[in-house]
């Protein structure tokens, strides 16, 4: 039989995981707060 080896889990994040978080928050972020400063400048029709 061959012999799988399994990987243990890592207890630190890398430099690129760290970067890739930030981005994913900044843009779940903005994502929630464009619409609202958009219907702010938008003036109502009426």
């Amino acid at each position: 039989m061959s012999q799988s080896t399994q990987a243990s889990p890592r207890d630190a994040l890398s430099v690129t995981d760290v970067v890739m978080l930030t981005v994913g928050v900044v843009v779940g972020a903005s994502v929630f707060e464009t619409p609202a400063l958009v219907a702010g400048h938008v003036g109502s029709r009426g």
